[in-house]
């Protein structure tokens, strides 16, 4: 079953985060503790490494890109696994 992953809040005044750089693209294999993505914050750029294991279906934005906090992040899940259903 697929995880959505949020864009977390990693400092306590966050209101959204800058995608620097993606680790792992799409149809990567990702492991726990695997890094995922480099991200900036409004006082650090810090990796966000997975607590899941799977498949990387989607990335909510590229590099530069900035996400909102609890905006969708990325979502790893089963290899081609169907995830048309978690943006409805």
């Amino acid at each position: 079953m697929a995880e959505v992953i949020r864009m977390p809040r990693l400092t306590d005044t966050m209101e959204h985060g800058i995608i620097l750089q993606w680790y792992k693209q799409i149809g990567d294999q990702i492991k726990v503790d695997d890094p995922i993505v480099e991200i900036e914050t409004d006082k650090a750029a810090m990796d966000l490494d997975s607590y899941w294991k799977g498949y990387l279906l989607y990335q909510g934005g590229q590099n530069g890109n900035e996400i909102n906090v609890n905006d969708i992040l990325c979502i790893i899940g089963e290899q081609n696994e169907n995830i048309n259903d978690l943006f409805r």
